[in-house]
């Protein structure tokens, strides 16, 4: 079976990006939790962020941008062209 993962998991852990994407969507979950429980810690900080509850958005979007980078495109590709190629072109319409 091919990987899915566009490197090998040591390559991955020393990717920049990979890290960055991880470390976003840690503080965008944690700030509005923190700010929920100690009010008074850096207000200004905190209305950067979304409010408890209304982060879900952001933090799907991060997960999907880490997903993109992890996941081997051209092994997605292959899986949709099985899909499409699997019912042996019956749906090919002539003119």
């Amino acid at each position: 079976m091919k990987s899915i993962f566009a490197a090998e998991w040591a390559a991955i852990r020393t990717w920049w990006s990979v890290w960055i994407g991880a470390i976003s969507a840690v503080i965008v979950t944690a700030v509005p939790i923190i700010a929920d429980h100690w009010p008074d810690v850096a207000p200004g900080f905190v209305a950067l962020f979304p409010k408890h509850g209304e982060q879900v958005a952001p933090v799907i979007g991060l997960l999907l941008t880490l997903a993109a980078r992890l996941i081997s495109q051209r092994a997605v590709i292959e899986q949709v062209r099985k899909i499409f190629k699997s019912d042996g072109g019956s749906n090919v319409q002539e003119k």
